[in-house]
């Protein structure tokens, strides 16, 4: 006799809390975020500390797709404690990603950010520095405050 029960997933999910290592810190922890644009589609993006199967630490890239807020108009236990808007993502397939870490401004002005340049798996063009995405461009990262964040923690 098969014990095990079928669940129907589609359209549903679960968020957990982020587990802890043995010293008490969360395997995750959020160290980057910024923008990235893909064949001219600009989105929020976050980078993810973690370590792999291997052990090593990478940073994971994370795209927003979607956000929840309270749900003030709870009336009833029945009633979701929370509601949002989440968008329906389309692979569009892959892309090789290369990132250099970087310094903006001069004395207290100074941020330490990294720069992102995407291109398709087939594309013959080799990583260069040449038309990464820097700060410059439409001011990205202008409204983005890293002084907090600990640069030792990424990776490269």
């Amino acid at each position: 006799m098969d014990r095990s029960k079928t669940y129907n997933n589609t359209n549903s999910g679960v968020l957990w809390a982020i587990p802890k290592k043995k010293d008490g810190k969360p395997e995750f922890s959020l160290i980057q975020q910024g923008k990235l644009n893909i064949d001219g589609n600009e989105m929020r993006i976050v980078g993810i500390s973690r370590f792999n199967k291997d052990g090593e630490r990478m940073v994971g890239i994370y795209r927003e797709i979607g956000t929840i807020k309270k749900n003030n108009l709870k009336s009833g236990e029945k009633d979701p404690d929370a509601k949002g808007v989440v968008n329906n993502i389309v692979d569009n397939g892959g892309y090789t990603i290369s990132a250099w870490k970087e310094e903006y401004g001069n004395g207290e002005e100074k941020n330490n950010y990294t720069s992102l340049k995407v291109r398709a798996f087939d594309s013959a063009q080799p990583d260069s520095n040449k038309n990464k995405y820097t700060p410059s461009d439409k001011g990205i990262y202008n409204d983005i405050d890293t002084s907090n964040l600990d640069t030792d923690e990424i990776p490269f």
